[in-house]
């Protein structure tokens, strides 16, 4: 299971990812995304509170996934159909298009984390 080195520094699940295979907290696709948060969304309509939402729910599925038994299997299949497709979108400068990709893996992450709760709850 990966430590906790990146992901106690802002609970970020492309950290979290990052994390999992190896890469450096300063790695290209983690500056890109802080640097799309920080500037483009960050000035958009909605996004601070956007952000804001991001940053309280992030911590809670990134515990419910590392409680998975394939939680690797899992940060690698995040890693691969929303941060490096959303990397490449801001890139290619479709800022928007990569907002939206990244949002709606958020959302389906976070029914996730909740479907995991109530699991964990079930059993107790």
């Amino acid at each position: 299971m990966a430590d906790s080195r990146i992901t106690d520094e802002g609970g970020f699940l492309a950290a979290a990812c990052a994390e999992a295979r190896g890469l450096k907290k300063d790695c290209e696709e983690l500056q890109t995304l802080r640097a799309f948060r920080d500037g483009w969304l960050r000035n958009t309509e909605g996004g601070a509170d956007a952000i804001a939402h991001y940053e309280e729910v992030s911590p809670k599925i990134i515990a419910a996934i590392r409680r998975l038994t394939d939680a690797e299997t899992t940060w690698n299949e995040i890693y691969d159909s929303a941060v490096q497709p959303c990397v490449a979108l801001i890139r290619a400068n479709r800022n928007e298009a990569a907002y939206e990709l990244y949002r709606r893996a958020a959302l389906d992450l976070e029914k996730l984390c909740r479907l995991t709760e109530e699991d964990r709850n079930a059993v107790v």
